[in-house]
């Protein structure tokens, strides 16, 4: 994901930077702050004697980051890290979730799809990322499918009924013409098959719903 590859690099470079401080402090050159990424040596240079007070050629340093205060520091600043990172790794995830249930989000993503994809590739993409899920007690949405202009939900009820009550299709129909994200689809000309059937795939009933079904 790119956010874990921003903040590996940001975290690498910090870890860098501190590596080249410690080997200035510790022998008066950074040339040794490759030490920093090698099991065990690490700790050599970590527990390294500042040379603050033998070497005229060293830069000044800061107390907080010399001797045993400075590799203390170096831990707390290595999980303080660890921590951050963590946390806006699931504040991003937690604001991609949210976005996804935003119904005006979701509106601004479908035309940006449809113009760039085409409808059927959109209903192609759409199939692929609805899970197989449960509706209710007896219905389970088994898989989704695109057919050209047609995208085809197909469910497995558990129960024995040989068609569809006439409110469960008209209710269908009236939340399926009412949905904005359908609406979308079914104005660049999309038909939304429903397909019910029993668990031994025998038929039951199909809901077909289309923009002149709901009439727009």
């Amino acid at each position: 994901m790119l956010v874990d590859v921003v903040i590996g690099l940001g975290f690498g470079y910090g870890y860098g930077v501190i590596a080249m401080a410690r080997s200035m402090d510790a022998y008066g050159h950074a040339r040794k702050a490759f030490l920093a990424f090698v099991p065990f040596a690490n700790f050599l240079l970590l527990l390294t004697p500042s040379k603050n007070a033998v070497s005229a050629n060293r830069a000044a340093t800061i107390p907080l980051l010399t001797g045993g205060v400075g590799v203390l520091t170096g831990f707390v600043l290595f999980i303080a890290g660890l921590v951050i990172s963590t946390f806006i790794k699931v504040e991003i995830k937690r604001m991609i979730e949210n976005s996804a249930k935003d119904p005006a989000i979701q509106s601004e993503s479908i035309d940006m799809v449809l113009r760039s994809q085409g409808l059927e590739e959109t209903l192609r993409r759409i199939a692929l990322e609805v899970p197989r899920r449960q509706v209710d007690e007896t219905t389970t949405l088994s898989r989704v499918e695109a057919d050209r202009a047609t995208i085809r939900c197909i469910y497995e009820v558990s129960t024995v009924v040989d068609q569809l009550p006439g409110s469960v299709r008209a209710g269908l129909v009236k939340q399926n013409c009412g949905y904005d994200f359908l609406q979308k689809l079914m104005k660049a000309d999309a038909t939304i098959e429903h397909v019910y059937r029993q668990s031994d795939g025998s038929s039951i009933d199909i809901v077909t719903v289309s923009r002149h079904i709901c009439g727009f």
